[in-house]
């Protein structure tokens, strides 16, 4: 009861009662028996599990707990009784959503319960900033599921139970193995850790990641591929292999080279977002490199630091805008005069869409902001030059951009304290088309100065 939906701001202690256990055997990975009573917290007036005759139309929700934590935009507060399992996610947070899964309105819900609600509406509220970094894909197999499987096969079980099994593979697949219990068990358990989603509900082994020795949750598995291929014949073979476990797609094994490299330190791998390795993106807004801590207390992955580093990549091919994403932006660097070089922001706004320059005191909306945060022998010359924008024909003193715009700095570095250096941007803005207004975000991205790719 630590978390601060007990605690903030009306501090709570729920009155814990040891009621039968409804039914469950064990948790969802099948390793811990389940006693014959649980401490329950009364959440709601009514619904009672033990009066099944009562006539009411009530029904909460929770989510499987399989891969629910592997975004390190989640967290878990409690369960609640349901028909999944004892573990399955009740009250959790997930990005800026919060999940309240009982299905009581507050008028129902116990004193305790209703102060607890009022806390999580708090608690969320301070990530209103927050997007959704991974989302859930149909179809996946978790390895927990697997190793359940596992379990059970080594456990003994009947034939029937191993072909269970097969549904997980291609029928060409199922054709090679040998069928006993302990030899699929042993199969399982040798290719685990590279089995990955070839269509739904069925995997496959990843006979190159195995020839390599890399199991795909591997840290800093896509950089460690560009190793592995980089002074090959032929480099492009890894290709397949970075597609296959990321959501990009880029033709050439450089382009490759120069998107993963200033993301390595946020890549992480999740196994429900379809065995992918995604790019952290979420940075709490206006918060700079010494202070990680969002809203809340939950530890967020710190931006990329300033580091200093080996030849730098080349600019990102630039992304392009879309309905879930109406603004995208890049950061570049060129060199300009003596130790100076420039550095250009580029946004591009979906056609229809626009985000906002100036904005009178008191308006909802959000401007846009750049906070490049440097590094020792770095220094910024003067200000960011802004582009020009136009007045908006509905509404007096605020100011728009549409379409591409560019933001332009100049930065100096000193050379007997810096040579390489991968300096962090923040983009905090605001876009709306005529008919809505996204909320706020901040996004970051990285550019490196010094040394700058021919």
């Amino acid at each position: 009861m630590d978390h601060d939906i007990f605690n903030t701001p009306f501090s709570v202690e729920p009155q814990m009662v040891n009621r039968p256990n409804p039914g469950y055997k064990a948790n969802s990975l099948g390793e811990e028996p389940i006693p014959a009573t649980i401490p329950m917290w009364r959440v709601q007036t009514i619904g009672d599990i033990d009066k099944p005759e009562q006539d009411y139309d009530l029904f909460g929700l929770v989510s499987r707990p399989g891969g629910f934590l592997d975004s390190p935009d989640t967290e878990i507060m409690s369960s609640g009784v349901n028909t999944k399992g004892i573990d399955a996610v009740a009250l959790a947070r997930h990005g800026n959503f919060f999940h309240w899964g009982f299905g009581a309105s507050p008028t129902y819900l116990t004193d305790d319960a209703k102060l607890v609600f009022l806390n999580a509406i708090h608690y969320i509220a301070k990530f209103d900033d927050w997007t959704v970094v991974a989302r859930k894909a149909g179809g996946v197999i978790l390895r927990d599921k697997l190793a359940g499987e596992i379990r059970a096969l080594e456990a003994g079980v009947s034939d029937e139970d191993v072909e269970k099994v097969s549904r997980y593979f291609s029928e060409a697949a199922w054709a090679k193995m040998d069928k006993s219990p302990a030899k699929v068990a042993q199969y399982l358990r040798e290719n685990s850790p590279y089995f990955y989603p070839v269509g739904r509900y069925e995997i496959s082994v990843d006979e190159e990641l195995k020839a390599l020795g890399l199991p795909n949750a591997t840290k800093d598995l896509l950089w460690k591929v560009i190793s592995a291929f980089r002074k090959t014949s032929n480099p492009a073979m890894a290709l397949p292999i970075l597609e296959r476990y990321t959501e990009m797609k880029f033709d050439t094994f450089e382009e490759w080279v120069h998107w993963i490299f200033p993301r390595r330190g946020r890549l992480f791998f999740s196994e429900s977002a379809g065995y992918k390795w995604l790019v952290n993106t979420q940075v709490p807004r206006r918060t700079g490199i010494g202070d990680t801590t969002p809203p809340g207390g939950a530890k967020a992955p710190p931006p990329s630091p300033a580091t200093p580093v080996g030849p730098p990549p080349p600019i990102d091919p630039r992304p392009t805008p879309s309905m879930r994403t109406p603004l995208v932006w890049t950061i570049s660097a060129v060199k300009s005069v003596g130790n100076k070089q420039e550095l250009t922001v580029e946004v591009q706004l979906l056609k229809g869409w626009h985000t906002y320059d100036r904005v009178p005191e008191g308006s909802p909306y959000t401007p846009l902001e750049l906070d490049l945060q440097l590094a020792d022998g770095v220094t910024l010359i003067g200000e960011w030059k802004r582009p020009d924008s136009h007045e908006s024909a509905e509404s007096k003193g605020l100011f728009e951009w549409t379409g591409t715009i560019q933001f332009k700095a100049t930065v100096e570095l000193d050379p007997s304290k810096v040579n390489d250096v991968l300096l962090n941007c923040d983009l905090s803005y605001q876009v709306c088309d005529v008919q809505s207004c996204r909320p706020p975000t901040t996004e970051s991205n990285s550019v490196f100065v010094g040394t700058l790719p021919k």
